[in-house]
């Protein structure tokens, strides 16, 4: 074997593994999500449980693919090694258009969240997972209510939720508007803030994952010569096929 196969063939192997890991962690996000926000899909709908099915899904595909890819560089098969080749293209081209999809969609993405927000802002008094939630968020994001504390008056008696004071103390909700002890910021200018100064990692994150996939094809197809040329086993071009000569 070459040194430049040999490289292949141990880089195919780093990275099969590289991604095996990658495939874990995303089935383990997923399920972490769907146990953790049990309670929250009654409030959130399918915001949660919907991208929770989708990491898992994604996480249990690549995990696939990397143990399909790592038997198949180990056993050194050429007609399989080519047909990894092509599920890698296939999935490439679904992780851009994927991509492409959520920027193109972030608006209706914005327009989703709100409105569960707005349904768990309705369901504070009656809900303890919409009020563990809410005030998860508003004390994360030094926020208070969607667009601002005013939409907490009707529902808690010209009051708002502990977490919306800036100087927290026990029921400060209370009197937080009189005393100007309230965020002032709304937590969808605070949420959609986080993301649009998060994006740019990402999307950089996002961006080297596809890249790594790139190259683990082009040392697919590198691999995949050295073993029709020097083990002699049969090619799937059809020019170059023994039954042609």
């Amino acid at each position: 074997m070459s040194m430049g196969s040999c490289s292949a063939k141990y880089l195919l192997i780093l990275l099969n593994a590289f991604f095996l890991v990658v495939s874990l962690v995303l089935i383990a996000v997923g399920s972490l999500m769907q146990v953790s926000f049990h309670e929250y899909a009654q409030v959130f709908r399918d915001s949660v449980s919907v991208p929770a099915v989708l990491i898992i899904s994604l996480g249990l595909l690549i995990c696939m693919t990397s143990i399909f890819g790592l038997v198949i560089v180990v056993k050194e098969r050429y007609i399989l090694l080519s047909v990894y080749s092509c599920v890698l293209v296939i999935l490439i081209i679904a992780e851009i258009l994927i991509g492409l999809v959520g920027l193109t969609l972030k608006s209706y993405v914005r327009q989703i969240v709100v409105h569960t927000m707005q349904v768990a802002e309705r369901k504070y008094n009656e809900s303890i997972s919409a009020a563990y939630t809410w005030n998860t968020i508003q004390n994360n994001l030094h926020c208070c209510g969607i667009l601002n504390y005013t939409e907490w008056l009707p529902y808690l008696n010209n009051s708002v939720p502990n977490s919306c004071c800036i100087s927290y103390k026990y029921n400060c909700g209370t009197n937080a508007v009189e005393a100007n002890n309230v965020h002032a910021t709304g937590c969808d200018k605070a949420l959609f803030h986080w993301l649009y100064e998060h994006q740019i990692v990402i999307g950089a994150l996002c961006a080297a994952f596809v890249l790594l996939k790139i190259l683990t094809l082009m040392l697919a197809r590198c691999y995949d010569r050295y073993l029709v040329e020097f083990t002699n086993q049969p090619s799937l071009n059809p020019f170059k096929s023994s039954i042609w000569q």
